[in-house]
């Protein structure tokens, strides 16, 4: 059955230059929706139309966050404290977060195990979140890193990698399209569309 086609989200919002800033910024913004989802369970189970907004709106994010940590962060990090093995577990982390997201795409709303999957998603996530802002973020601001730089990268290759999947996504609707002669073609053209995911290609997570 085809899903009907979501009203656009509100755009993903600009960070702050400072790369501490803008990482904070997006767990401030992430923690509120997985709240704003388990308060949804807890008085408005039925509304799975906003439940499925916010699950689109927080792995769109997430997909941004995790993408920029690993390919600017954490690697800046590791250069100014050698902090090998607390990163790398991290990036686990990353890829728990992203098999739970991948799994919530092949559902919706009501399909069993929806909720208990983004919740979960919510709780490894605010743990995560937690870890870094007492010790990454803390480590960062002790270091020679040159936050506000860094931070001009990360917003940089943010604004890239949501062109670039927007790209992506618009030409696998066409090609899924093509193959199903009875589905019409509806591109997504705007980064906060709730029909679907930022997912970052391999090489990307």
């Amino acid at each position: 059955m085809t899903r009907a086609r979501r009203k656009p989200a509100k755009p993903l919002p600009v960070s702050p230059a400072d790369a501490v800033e803008m990482l904070a910024a997006d767990h401030k913004i992430l923690n509120k929706l997985f709240d704003e989802y388990r308060l949804l369970v807890e008085t408005d189970d039925a509304n799975t139309e906003r439940k499925d907004a916010i699950v689109r709106e927080a792995s769109d994010l997430l997909a941004l966050h995790t993408m920029i940590e690993e390919r600017a962060f954490y690697p800046a990090l590791r250069r100014a404290t050698g902090a090998n093995e607390d990163l790398d577990e991290a990036r686990v982390e990353h890829e728990t977060m992203q098999e739970l997201v991948d799994q919530l795409r092949l559902l919706q709303a009501g399909d069993e195990l929806y909720d208990a999957k983004f919740i979960v998603l919510g709780e490894i996530f605010t743990m995560h979140a937690k870890r870094e802002e007492k010790d990454f973020f803390t480590k960062a601001r002790q270091s020679k890193i040159d936050l506000q730089k860094l931070g001009e990268e990360m917003l940089k290759m943010r604004e890239e990698f949501v062109i670039s999947m927007r790209v992506s996504q618009t030409v696998d609707d066409m090609n899924t399209a093509a193959r199903d002669k009875g589905a019409p073609f509806n591109p997504r053209t705007e980064p906060g569309d709730k029909a679907s995911f930022l997912v970052p290609p391999p090489g990307l997570r």
